[in-house]
């Protein structure tokens, strides 16, 4: 309903030159009205993806190897075991309906909702009242009543849990790493932050399939026609594989260029930076089959009703009847 307001990005500049990240790319390109033809139409800038964080002398407390790290759900519950044996809480998370439904959706290429997740014109209808993700949550419920999972409601206290020491892991975005950090020196805490992947249920499938991912993107505004040519070489400039490769390296943002993501490799970063590592893994170098991501008008209070359910879920109504 606003489409005169905003000139397509790939009108601007070209997208084909840049070699956007295919999955975030798609991201952000739409069916134009009475086409077929995919359009880039906004500049992606910080995306970012979940990973799995640990503290990894809690690992070493429970008798677990820091470096076999789980990336099942099954393996998950197995270590959380030994974490709650050791005087630990097992797992906690930030934003639940995000790493409760809507990554364990796309890592197991599971429709959130139709059509397409939204990426298709159509009424909208969610599908997280399906078999797979009830039983996802009651698992949730069962792993927090026997203290393997921490369930918070808010973001920063699942965080503020992790850096003080009585969670043992923290699912949240790789663009956290840094932050996480800071709060883990001023906790006063001296562990080592290990980082891994977003758990799969080896149940659903036998690898993985890619991460959604989220964030924000730049759109140009019509009607600065004057302004156009100062846009286009500040577009140039964002996606040169240059900057995308270090914002990428200072931020843990995903590199939106497969040249910002080469130059970062070549340069061994990776080596010593793991959750700007692992979150390329999971959303360039895995199979990506639905879309990556939601397109929900409104998702934000949607997210606040799957919340609202959660609640209620873990005080004890029913799953299915809340999802």
């Amino acid at each position: 309903d606003r489409k005169g307001d905003y000139i397509p990005v790939d009108d601007i500049i070209d997208v084909k030159r840049h070699n956007f990240t295919p999955v975030i790319q798609a991201f952000y390109s739409f069916k134009m009205e009475g086409s077929d033809q995919f359009r880039m139409l906004s500049m992606p800038f910080a995306c970012s993806t979940a990973v799995l964080y640990y503290n990894k002398e809690a690992f070493k407390k429970a008798g677990l190897d820091p470096l076999d790290v789980p990336v099942t759900w099954e393996k998950l519950e197995e270590v959380s075991v030994k974490l709650v044996k050791a005087g630990y809480k097992g797992f906690t998370m930030a934003w639940r309906p995000a790493y409760m439904f809507e990554h364990f959706a796309t890592v197991h290429n599971l429709p959130f909702a139709d059509p397409r997740n939204g990426f298709e014109s159509g009424d909208i209808s969610l599908r997280i009242d399906e078999k797979s993700y009830v039983e996802q949550l009651m698992r949730f419920v069962k792993w927090a009543k026997e203290g393997y999972y921490l369930d918070f409601k808010k973001n920063e206290d699942a965080e503020e849990a992790f850096a003080n020491g009585s969670v043992a892991i923290l699912m949240q975005g790789a663009n956290r790493e840094g932050i996480l950090k800071n709060q883990i020196a001023k906790a006063s805490q001296h562990f080592e932050l290990g980082v891994s992947a977003y758990p799969y249920s080896s149940a659903l499938v036998k690898e993985p399939y890619a991460l959604n991912i989220g964030g924000t993107s730049l759109w140009v505004l019509a009607d600065h026609k004057e302004d156009q040519d100062k846009v286009k070489l500040f577009l140039n400039y964002l996606a040169s594989p240059e900057i995308q490769a270090e914002w990428h390296q200072k931020t843990a943002y995903l590199p939106v260029t497969l040249d910002a993501c080469e130059l970062t490799r070549k340069s061994d970063f990776y080596a010593t930076h793991p959750a700007h590592a692992i979150a390329c893994q999971q959303v360039i170098q895995r199979t990506a089959n639905l879309p990556n991501g939601l397109r929900i008008p409104e998702y934000a209070k949607v997210r606040e009703r799957i919340s609202q359910a959660i609640d209620r879920v873990m005080e004890g109504k029913d799953a299915a009847a809340e999802l």
